[in-house]
């Protein structure tokens, strides 16, 4: 995807081109790449596409945008249009181009620092108003795109650097790279999420459906944007009514996600989540006689596995003659080279689903789309088990095993349950064929 880079203060002007190339191939910009670097008196955005991003159905050809006094760097897809046209005109407003980077812009000129309240999408964008010297970002609520800061030394405290990765702020000088213990520790001990700090001490994540302000002499400010909405059934719709709303709700929210220029793909899985989403945009599309399709991507796994969903899923697709692009989880391994992707990735954590979605978005890139409707494909890291304890029995545990036992509430369960769990799996499926065949 797009990466993006924005330093605003003294220290903008002293930072050089190369140095900015640098900031940008550390996040993995390719030399292929599309890459705009602007400067105004105060600050200075930079921004990388790959090729394909620069479709009118995604970024556009807009890298910066600049307008006047104002310019804006960003990651985005804007959903909903129409109705952010509509809202734009009530407020006197007028985008000056159809791409995410200039419907952003608009809703700041109308809104100003308040801009994101007013837009539906997946972004990170960041805006330099040069005017009111504000330097102003933001992320949406579901925190798609992402955007990390920190401070830059050389600019006597003023001066702030944002980026797409921590790597794309580490790489400017005057960043510290002092490593924050606590959270390292906090991440190995499984206690991630709801911070903003990062394993660096320097370097902080602005969080999902959190917009940021900076302007001279003042403190750096975060505010919420957006939270849920309060949730009641007072003044409730009867049953069937709010299942035709909910169904006409989610249908708009798919199609106004669908590639316009190409099939789009789903990861598709048996349960209630993708399908539900299958069924909504493959509906959308069969209703004004599309050529383009939506292309089920799903993960197959061997029968008998827990995580075997692959005849609903073949049901599922079959109802909107889709054929589904199977990926096989024996061919998925759950870890890869885990040192080598521990020492490239910008912080500790690693994502359980990481390996899934690499191979998701292959299948997807296989379906000749530009676009995956996420879901999981399939997964079995769902599926409650209690096969470890067949490790115990194999591996002699046995006092363990019967710790186990009583501390799940097994005692007075059967041998059907015993067989089931600790002994099935250790035995050879030859051996259970043919007592199969006894029996």
């Amino acid at each position: 995807m797009s990466v993006i880079l924005a330093i605003a203060g003294d220290a903008s002007a002293s930072i050089d081109d190369a140095t900015i190339r640098r900031s940008l191939g550390s996040m993995h910009a390719a030399s292929d790449d599309h890459l705009a670097i602007w400067r105004g008196a105060g600050a200075t955005l930079a921004v990388a596409r790959q090729p394909w991003e620069l479709s009118p159905s995604l970024s556009g050809d807009a890298l910066v945008v600049a307008e006047g006094e104002l310019a804006i760097a960003a990651d985005a897809s804007i959903y909903y249009r129409d109705d952010l046209t509509a809202a734009l005109a009530r407020a006197r407003v007028v985008a000056s181009g159809s791409t995410a980077s200039h419907l952003v812009l608009a809703a700041y000129r109308a809104w100003g620092a308040d801009c994101a309240a007013h837009l539906e999408g997946d972004f990170a964008f960041v805006i330099w108003d040069g005017a009111a010297k504000r330097l102003m970002a933001a992320r949406d609520y579901s925190g798609k795109r992402t955007l990390y800061f920190a401070p830059l030394a050389s600019g006597g405290g003023e001066s702030l650097a944002l980026a797409s990765s921590p790597a794309g702020v580490l790489a400017l000088p005057g960043v510290s790279t002092s490593l924050n213990l606590v959270a390292i520790a906090e991440t190995a001990a499984g206690m991630w999420g709801g911070s903003a700090e990062t394993c660096y001490e320097a370097v902080r994540v602005l969080q999902g459906a959190q917009t940021l302000t900076k302007e001279p002499g003042a403190p750096l400010r975060l505010h919420q944007h957006w939270t849920p909405p309060r949730a009641s059934t007072r003044g409730a719709p009867p049953f069937e009514e709010a299942a035709i709303e909910l169904r006409k709700l989610l249908t708009r929210a798919v199609t106004e996600r669908l590639d316009t220029e190409g099939d789009t793909s789903v990861w598709l899985s048996g349960g209630w989540d993708s399908p539900a989403v299958f069924a909504a945009g493959a509906s959308a599309l069969d209703a004004v006689n599309s050529r383009h399709r939506l292309r089920p991507v799903s993960i197959s796994y061997p029968e008998g596995d827990p995580g075997r969903e692959d005849e609903l899923i073949r049901e599922i697709a079959a109802r909107w003659n889709a054929p589904v692009h199977w990926l096989d989880i024996q061919n998925i391994p759950f870890f890869d080279h885990p040192a080598e992707r521990a020492a490239a990735r910008d912080e500790p954590f690693a994502h359980p689903f990481e390996m899934w979605h690499r191979s998701l978005a292959r299948g997807t890139r296989a379906t000749h789309s530009r676009v995956a409707l996420e879901g999981v494909g399939g997964d079995q890291l769902f599926q409650l088990s209690e096969v470890f304890l067949a490790d115990l029995l194999r591996t002699g545990r046995l006092a363990e095993l019967s710790r186990e036992w009583k501390a799940k509430g097994m005692t007075n369960a059967g041998f059907s349950t015993c067989f089931r769990w600790a002994i099935q799996p250790n035995v050879p499926r030859p051996a259970l064929a043919l007592a199969a065949l006894v029996r």
